[in-house]
């Protein structure tokens, strides 16, 4: 066989070189920072007592390692709560693909993992958080815009995780990961990064305060509290309709196309949904 003209063999691997190829081929800077070409993956069963053995021994599961070394993952971070010296003993002699696993039991910076998961322009490739469906980790996660697997957990009471998860998964706030089945949620996390391309996010910054109406968080938080309270939802949609028939009466005085009357009934109606 010929050899190939377009193959250059050296005798020494390349790859080091490829870095300084890339940067001189597309004019970045020496000195500018190394981009990370893997993706981190990092497990949380949150800070509860009761553990969640069930969703660590399926990350740790031969089946689901191969396929997150495929997928571009290289390193995974595992918080085991109370689990962690099971989780270690488990871990021995297992194959792990070449993937380098850290775990921990409880952390007071938990935010250091999810910003590791958070793609960054020429910094790093995104990566995805899998959690526990807790609320309090899935707002806290939505503040990065990192790609979340939200995980019931069906040991708990009632199993009552179930109906938030499929909340967050309807409005695509997360990915419904099922027991079982945490390989076709990676997928699905990997789709929802190229189509928002988490790949290519700015350098995070602290959210402003108070929220602002696009804020994805807000909409879930006043979905989990006006679910528990009925009446304050009710009151919540008497509130909306009230401010959005006081601007359309304002429109309507101030470009001077309703009459007197007709404005004044408007406002009294206004002034009678205040009242209920």
């Amino acid at each position: 066989m010929a050899p190939n003209p377009s193959v250059l063999v050296t005798g020494v691997s390349t790859a080091e070189h490829l870095d300084d190829f890339a940067r001189t081929e597309l004019g970045i800077s020496a000195d500018a920072p190394k981009v990370i070409l893997s993706r981190c993956c990092f497990v949380t069963v949150g800070s509860s007592k009761a553990g969640f053995r069930a969703l660590l021994e399926e990350v740790i599961s031969e089946h689901f390692l191969k396929f997150m070394k495929q997928t571009g993952y290289q390193d995974m971070a595992v918080q085991c709560g109370p689990d962690l010296e099971w989780f270690e003993e488990q871990l021995k002699g297992r194959r792990t693909f070449g993937i380098k696993i850290h775990c921990f039991d409880f952390t007071d910076e938990i935010y250091r993992y999810y910003l590791c998961c958070r793609g960054e322009y020429r910094a790093r490739l995104a990566g995805c958080v899998i959690a526990h469906c807790g609320s309090g980790t899935i707002l806290e996660v939505m503040r990065y815009h990192v790609a979340l697997i939200a995980v019931p957990n069906p040991t708990l009471a009632d199993n009552h995780q179930q109906e938030l998860a499929e909340v967050v998964d309807k409005n695509r706030w997360a990915v419904f990961g099922q027991l079982g089945h945490l390989t076709d949620a990676v997928q699905e996390t990997r789709l929802r990064t190229a189509q928002g391309r988490l790949d290519d996010l700015p350098p995070f910054e602290e959210p402003v305060f108070p929220p602002t109406e696009e804020d994805r968080s807000t909409t879930l938080f006043d979905w989990m509290v006006l679910t528990c309270y009925p009446d304050a939802m009710a009151k919540a949609t008497q509130m909306r309709a009230t401010a959005q028939h006081g601007e359309s009466v304002e429109r309507e005085l101030s470009s001077g196309c309703s009459t007197t009357a007709a404005a004044a009934g408007r406002v009294s109606d206004i002034a009678s949904l205040q009242m209920d």
